[in-house]
């Protein structure tokens, strides 16, 4: 018996060894299934990306300047400062931040009578205030040299053989152009835009915001005598391309550019192109702290560092007028009115402080008046209580202005000299430029 039951455990335990090693080999065998799976997985997804990658390779480089750097590296695209520009003209700065673009035409405020520089600027003080804190507001004047002779390559009618009359007529437009390219103040092209930037979670949510802005602008802007449209897509990248790619040869983009296809049917947006790589320089580099290059070009940043205590309206017009490539930035965020209000009663209050400081300091020898106070701290207190007045009797808004021009040459040295002529006309009005 002994022997037997010995035996039979022994089967049961050789059956149970069995049994493990069955479920050990199809434990084993599921676990294999699943790796299979996923390395075909992998492998599919491996060639579908590199399938990806050689069809973008497939459309010719020369019409994307900027794609040739990767992607998951930093690239010249990411140093246009948007994200999305779409067709309709609203640019994606950032996640949450939307802005759009109105060109305007100069005002010729120097030329304008006294009575309607008044009007201008009143109009113009109305337009600011009915802005909040929310919206943020920039004006920009891009100036470019024009090259003439390449001006009248493209402008002149050219004569056609045998047409003896047209010929006559063909002259005489010709005159009339180059007669106006004559006239051309310094050969500077000069475009104005107005910019609205608004806050909000979505495309969708911005866009009654920033078609509300844009018009009060234009009617504002018409109610000066002034001019002007909504820029859309096709222009924003034309603008942004004549900075970016200053002798572009391939001539003018348009969001048609993205809708080429490869040989295999497939459209650049198909293939993950943007805005940003019709645009994109196809370099860029620093070449120091302030200065850097792109296609060839050198250029350098400047901040207004000083302001005078009173500006002349003639400053900007003055920089826009210097023969050079250049942009100049008018950044405008208005303060929310409470913040704006108690900022000021805290510097009314110091100035009182500081006057108290003085009489005590002063009436063991003198009997102090007000007219005797030093010249600085009485104007300090008239302009403190004038803008007081301003904030709180005529319901005006404080605002925070900062000004920057970007300027850019053939070389280094022409840049520079660019920047000087812009330092010396902030210096002509108590102002100090520096490079950021």
């Amino acid at each position: 018996m002994t022997r037997t039951a010995a035996t039979a455990r022994q089967r049961e335990e050789s059956r149970d060894d069995v049994r493990a090693e069955g479920r050990d080999a199809r434990r084993q065998q599921k676990l294999n299934a699943k790796a299979a799976k996923a390395r075909k997985r992998r492998a599919r997804a491996a060639e579908k990306a590199g399938k990806k990658k050689d069809m973008k390779r497939l459309l010719p480089t020369e019409d994307y300047p900027g794609t040739l750097v990767l992607r998951a590296d930093k690239c010249t695209q990411d140093a246009l400062g948007y994200e999305l520009l779409c067709e309709d003209g609203t640019i994606k700065l950032q996640q949450g931040v939307y802005s759009r673009v109105v060109e305007f035409q100069d005002a010729s405020f120097q030329a304008a009578r006294e009575s309607e520089q008044r009007e201008i600027y009143e109009n113009w003080s109305e337009l600011l205030n009915t802005f909040d804190n929310t919206v943020h507001l920039q004006v920009k004047i891009l100036c470019r040299v024009i090259d003439r002779d390449a001006f009248r390559e493209d402008a002149f009618l050219p004569p056609v053989e045998g047409d003896y009359a047209g010929n006559r007529f063909r002259r005489d437009i010709n005159q009339i152009i180059e007669s106006k390219v004559a006239e051309t103040q310094q050969n500077v092209e000069r475009r104005r835009l107005f910019i609205v930037t608004v806050e909000a979670p979505t495309r969708e949510q911005a866009s009654p915001q920033l078609a509300r802005a844009t018009e009060q602008v234009m009617r504002s802007l018409k109610n000066m005598g002034i001019s002007s449209e909504e820029v859309r897509g096709n222009e924003l990248l034309r603008i942004i391309d004549s900075i970016t790619n200053p002798h572009d040869p391939r001539g003018f983009v348009s969001f048609d550019d993205l809708k080429v296809t490869d040989e295999h049917g497939t459209s650049a947006i198909q293939l993950g192109y943007t805005t940003k790589d019709l645009v994109a320089p196809a370099d860029l580099t620093k070449i120091d702290d302030t200065h850097i290059s792109w296609n060839g070009f050198v250029g350098q940043a400047l901040y207004l560092q000083k302001w005078a205590g009173s500006v002349r309206s003639d400053m900007v017009s003055s920089l826009a007028e210097l023969p050079i490539n250049q942009v100049i930035a008018l950044d405008m965020t208005s303060w929310e009115q409470s913040r704006a209000i108690e900022t000021i009663e805290s510097m009314n209050t110091d100035l009182k402080v500081q006057k108290s400081d003085y009489v005590l300091k002063h009436s063991q020898t003198m009997y102090i008046t007000d007219e005797m106070l030093p010249t600085n701290l009485q104007d300090a207190m008239e302009n403190a209580r004038d803008l007081r007045d301003d904030l709180v009797s005529r319901d005006q808004k404080m605002w925070s202005l900062t000004c920057t021009t970007m300027t850019w040459a053939d070389s280094l040295e022409d840049c520079d000299e660019n920047s000087g002529a812009i330092q010396d006309v902030f210096r002509r009005f108590t102002c100090r430029a520096v490079p950021s």
